[in-house]
């Protein structure tokens, strides 16, 4: 059995079971960043990518070179036979969700990420008539990239051979129906593009695809859908021309009352604004919730909550119930805002 991860020194290393990588994460990254036409890996930023969906990230290794370029890298994989890449990733420090969306849409807002990466992820992109494609197109924000590097789209047939005219995979054709632009290949990697021309979709350069109907509501655990969504919104802004600033909304994850996809005491500390209030207007349980937080935390773990005195009130009673030590602090601005601060007991009293 191939040993993954090594004591080297007072550290453990941890190493690709995938091969995936040239020589190394950093040569991987940078040769990423060339096909995408930037000098080197640290001008992601200047490119406009912030957020990276890291699908199927193994130990997270790849995410992790990200996080020290400081781009929010996010693994998403689903719980394998021979044991959790999540949890190996969240035991790094990385953030991780369990996921997979063979049947239904990840639980990201449209127009979320900057870039998706999936490096050998045992996905059949072009399978089930694209809808795996349509959902990655769905999180994608406008100019953002699109990574794949797998041996098996290598075998199907060559992009520098398509762009020729010799011949094109069903994977380039599904993708210039999705107003993708395929950037570079270089081996085994593919870069493509997303349009930041939301007219492109009804132009006539794609017509069998067709836009989601209504407005572009924000629903977790829905159907794979067979439409491009995004068109619409408010969010539709090339990742080449926001500001600097990080909004809120670029990082927003799950929002539904639904179980967290995580392990059990899988957090130290976590910290809501508003949480309670928007939960409570969703028709969530308070109590439900902070079961979950329970879960989720662990012993000696922290939470801190930013709200409204009324809900903080409620949450504070249930904490005591649940033997936490709680304790609300008023921040003393005139106003009904309240923040508390919660402790998980070690043991059970």
């Amino acid at each position: 059995m191939k040993r993954l991860m090594l004591l080297e020194e007072n550290q453990i290393a941890f190493h690709s079971q995938d091969g995936m990588m040239v020589d190394d994460v950093k040569d991987y990254s940078h040769l990423i960043a060339e096909m995408i036409g930037l000098g080197s890996d640290t001008e992601f930023l200047q490119a406009g990518v912030r957020t990276v969906l890291d699908i199927g990230c193994g130990f997270g290794s790849f995410s992790a070179h990200l996080l020290s370029l400081n781009l929010m890298a996010l693994c998403v994989a689903a719980y394998g036979s021979s044991g959790s890449h999540v949890q190996v990733a969240l035991e790094r420090g990385l953030p991780a969700v369990i996921g997979n969306f063979i049947s239904k849409q990840l639980p990201f807002p449209s127009l979320s990420y900057d870039m998706v990466h999936c490096a050998q992820c045992g996905i059949i992109w072009d399978s089930k008539d694209g809808l795996f494609l349509i959902e990655i197109d769905r999180v994608l924000k406008p100019g953002g990239y699109f990574v794949l590097t797998s041996s098996t789209t290598q075998q199907q047939g060559s992009s520098t051979g398509a762009k020729k005219g010799i011949m094109s995979t069903p994977l380039e054709d599904f993708t210039k129906k999705l107003c993708w632009s395929l950037l570079e290949q270089q081996d085994e990697t593919f870069i493509w593009q997303k349009t930041v021309d939301s007219q492109c979709y009804t132009s006539g350069k794609q017509d069998t695809i067709p836009i989601c109907k209504g407005q572009d509501m924000q629903l977790y655990y829905q159907p794979l859908a067979h439409c491009i969504s995004g068109t619409g919104s408010d969010r539709w802004i090339p990742i080449h021309s926001r500001s600097d600033s990080m909004n809120s909304t670029e990082l927003k994850v799950h929002g539904k009352c639904e179980p967290f996809p995580t392990y059990p005491r899988t957090y130290d500390l976590l910290h809501g604004n508003g949480l309670l209030s928007h939960l409570e207007s969703q028709g969530c349980s308070i109590v439900e919730v902070l079961f979950e937080m329970d879960r989720i935390l662990r012993p000696e773990g922290w939470i801190i909550l930013s709200d409204k005195l009324g809900p903080i009130e409620k949450v504070r009673m249930v904490a005591t119930q649940m033997r936490w030590e709680a304790r609300v602090i008023d921040l003393q601005d005139g106003s009904d805002q309240r923040l508390l601060v919660c402790q998980k007991s070690f043991v059970r009293k």
